[in-house]
């Protein structure tokens, strides 16, 4: 089953450029992890215990910053670059991923 998803990828992705291909598995991937969400408000209500209004609020914070960057991203692409823009932000998700331990509820 595996096999076929994959071959019907690389068939619909074989003339384009390499770069390309990657990209969209980038996306693919990237997508993927936006399940995530709904496993996020379960695990917030029954494993921490916050309220449901807690939870509400924390992956709304998530949708926010979601818009916000997409049109800052969006908004800086041109000025600075693409990959230029890509990597910096990808660095600076480094810092920002070591201090959430220091967050409590």
């Amino acid at each position: 089953m595996l096999r076929i998803v994959f071959n019907r990828y690389l068939a619909a992705y074989a003339g384009l450029p390499r770069e390309v291909r990657m990209m969209a598995t980038a996306i693919f991937v990237n997508r993927c992890g936006t399940m995530v969400l709904p496993f996020l408000a379960l695990y917030l209500t029954s494993r921490l215990s916050m309220s449901e209004v807690s939870a509400g609020r924390i992956i709304s914070t998530h949708g926010l910053g979601a818009i916000c960057s997409a049109y800052l991203g969006g908004r800086l692409t041109e000025p600075v670059g693409a990959i230029r823009l890509q990597t910096f932000c990808l660095f600076l998700c480094v810092p920002c991923i070591l201090v959430l331990p220091l967050f409590n509820h």
